[in-house]
């Protein structure tokens, strides 16, 4: 496709990755993201996912269909190599000019939708949201690491359009290479209905919604643990820690809550008087971006994160939050005598601080929409 042919032409654009729709995941707001931008300019705005079974509605008023996520090994193969249910929704729908597949899709199928696109004159956009690790064992292991591995070192580096979440992805894309790279961090725009957050003058409400991934990957809970059982046992205020998605052993600080659907997750957060990302400076957090961030401040939650990826640029100390330095109980304990003495001083401290991130919450669409724009017209 020429430069600027879609940019001057009425067209529909379909938007693939791993978003569920009946149990909402982080791709789904990622993706639903995108969709929300690609809109002004577009008929329509398809979504193609995946489910339980194929069904088809409306989300967020897309449009949506799934394919059946594989529970067999035969469905795995299928998802894993074909690209058969992805090409004939495209082939149906011959008024698509552009689509975006999210990093969530093999890297096989994937390669077999770009080269179509190439074929029929059809933009080709890689969106990239955290460099993917793979938590199975023996031969789907290897089948699995080779996928992240051509993912990463030829998806990444072959074509010209990529929406990253990241910074560190962006580089690692070639942005210096003059690619069209929009750098997209994970934004949740669709607010549910919550319940009236109680405030406490005595104690600090604390909430982490997520699974803990096998290692800890991605976050570990165990510095956080430590600092809240430490700062307890020697000050007056206290911290409370609801950790929902995983189970545990309760303590009179800390309650695991289990799996709960994501209306019940969204309450816990909007609950809380910080949400918490406890992540250490690897490489797949440095390349990814917490949905959790932008879902906390949609709440108008402040939030207590380590300095991984591009979480700085959001969280403004004292504002939006606490930006810690590592991963480590000491660095947490360090901001539970801050926001002590801030109450210490100030009784409406936490409310104040929850209005603060209110009006200084970067996260929202609108402040892409610019960028966006750019980069649509360079595709």
């Amino acid at each position: 496709m020429k430069k600027n042919e879609v940019s001057n032409a009425n067209y529909d654009a379909l938007i693939i990755g791993g978003m569920r729709f009946q149990n909402v995941n982080a791709c789904t707001h990622r993706m639903t993201e995108i969709a929300e931008l690609f809109k002004p300019y577009c008929d329509q705005v398809f979504l193609l996912g995946v489910g339980d079974g194929e069904e088809s509605g409306l989300y967020n008023d897309f449009e949506y269909n799934t394919i059946v996520y594989p529970k067999t090994t035969a469905q795995w193969f299928s998802f894993t190599f074909s690209s058969k249910k992805y090409l004939s929704f495209i082939k149906s729908h011959p008024n698509i000019k552009c689509i975006v597949v999210n990093g969530s899709i093999p890297s096989f199928p994937t390669i077999k939708i770009a080269n179509y696109c190439k074929r029929h004159r059809i933009a080709f956009v890689f969106d990239i949201g955290e460099w993917y690790t793979s938590e199975y064992k023996l031969f789907k292991k290897i089948v699995k690491d080779i996928d992240t591995f051509i993912k990463m070192h030829w998806i990444c580096k072959k074509y010209c359009n990529y929406i990253v979440a990241s910074s560190f992805l962006a580089n690692h894309c070639g942005y210096n290479n003059k690619k069209n790279i929009l750098v997209l961090p994970a934004i949740v725009n669709m607010k549910l209905a919550v319940k009236a957050k109680k405030q406490n003058s005595n104690s600090v409400t604390l909430s982490f919604v997520g699974t803990i991934e096998k290692n800890n990957l991605k976050e570990n809970l165990s510095p956080l643990i430590s600092a809240i059982e430490s700062f307890n046992g020697s000050h007056k205020l206290k911290f409370y820690l609801n950790i929902v998605g995983c189970d545990g052993e309760n303590t009179n600080w800390i309650t695991y809550h289990g799996k709960k659907i994501y209306s019940e997750c969204v309450n816990y957060v909007a609950q809380s008087d910080f949400t918490v990302i406890p992540r250490s400076k690897t490489r797949k957090n440095q390349s990814g971006f917490p949905t959790k961030l932008s879902e906390s401040f949609l709440y108008d939650v402040p939030v207590i994160s380590t300095d991984t990826s591009d979480i700085k640029k959001y969280v403004i100390d004292g504002q939006t939050g606490f930006l810690v330095p590592s991963n480590t109980q000491e660095a947490f304990v360090d901001c539970f005598e801050k926001i002590e003495k801030e109450m210490l001083n100030d009784s409406r401290y936490l409310i104040k601080l929850s209005c603060t991130t209110k009006e200084k919450n970067k996260l929202k669409i609108e402040y892409f929409e610019s960028e966006f724009g750019l980069f649509r017209s360079k595709i």
